[in-house]
């Protein structure tokens, strides 16, 4: 749930997500497009796991294929405070890079081939899912690599029609998305496919949860947006009447009624892990004040701020 407050708070549901200052002038981005990185501390066992904001894509791009090389490794997670206890969790990196969360933002035009190689550095099998083209067909193909650990394999598709999607790990084969163990909730990653006639300018939310390792919360759940939870969420700015874009997916394992205290939005698509709906620009039949996103599901939204306030 989206929640606009007078304390300058836009939360969810489960916990405050991200926080938006509207201002009648333009004022400048409070977390830029920069990556998230808190202070490394001593005596850690594992590799600190890097934060990221879902701007910058990864891989390269010749002759109409993106090549992308991605691997899964463990490591320790900090979504609070650097002084608050961190948490063990299996990540995505970009091959030879940071362990990140959310993982490596795939993101492509239409008629791009993908080939994405995906080396497992778990003591345990890792189940990809994801990597095939859009719409995903589940009576043709192989959607599901499961890679033994210390294996690498390399899946190669068209990226398909445009739209919101996403891949993610696990270790159980079987499991589905909103079922992984708490271990595995954080292998996940955006797959934006952009329209033929252009790209959007928009921000990618990838939401989560994860089970608190304060004692202090007692085991509290707690939500997270991009790797981060609420107080230590990104501030985004805009100007009143500015054109706001964005995209979000849900790869936790709760319902979360999204919206925005006291603002209409226009929901622009809906969709899954396999396909997406888009409404015709600028007639979209979901003029709305809450938007209900299930687990696994995906929407896009466009919004213009009509007064100034936190």
């Amino acid at each position: 749930m989206f929640q606009l407050r007078r304390t300058a708070e836009l939360s969810c549901v489960l916990g405050i997500a991200v926080t938006l200052w509207l201002s009648p002038v333009v004022e400048p981005v409070a977390v830029s497009g920069r990556v998230l990185q808190p202070a490394t501390t001593p005596a850690q066992t594992h590799e600190r796991i890097t934060i990221v904001d879902n701007r910058v894509a990864a891989g390269t791009v010749v002759d109409g294929t993106l090549t992308i090389r991605l691997e899964a490794r463990t490591g320790e997670w900090y979504p609070d405070r650097d002084a608050d206890p961190g948490v063990v969790v299996k990540a995505f990196a970009v091959e030879g890079g940071p362990l990140q969360i959310p993982g490596p933002l795939i993101r492509v035009p239409e008629g791009t081939r993908i080939r994405g190689i995906v080396r497992n550095r778990l003591a345990d099998l890792l189940s990809m899912h994801g990597l095939y083209a859009r719409p995903g067909n589940s009576s043709g193909g192989v959607d599901v690599a499961v890679i033994p650990p210390g294996e690498t394999r390399e899946l190669t598709f068209a990226s398909g029609s445009a739209g919101t999607y996403y891949y993610w790990g696990a270790t159980d084969p079987a499991t589905l998305i909103n079922r992984r163990a708490p271990a595995d909730s954080q292998l996940s990653g955006a797959l934006i496919v952009e329209p033929r006639e252009g790209p959007t300018q928009d921000r990618v939310l990838l939401m989560g949860i994860w089970g608190d390792s304060n004692p202090a919360n007692d085991g509290l759940r707690r939500f997270v947006i991009n790797g981060r939870s609420w107080p230590h969420t990104e501030r985004l700015t805009y100007r009143v009447g500015e054109s706001v874009r964005m995209r979000l997916i849900n790869a936790g394992d709760a319902t979360h009624p999204m919206h925005l205290h006291g603002f209409y939005f226009n929901v622009d698509s809906r969709g899954n892990e396999r396909h997406d709906v888009t409404f015709p620009a600028g007639s979209s039949p979901r003029l709305v004040v809450t938007e209900r996103l299930a687990p696994g599901g995906t929407f896009s939204l466009t919004w213009k701020p009509t007064r100034p306030g936190n």
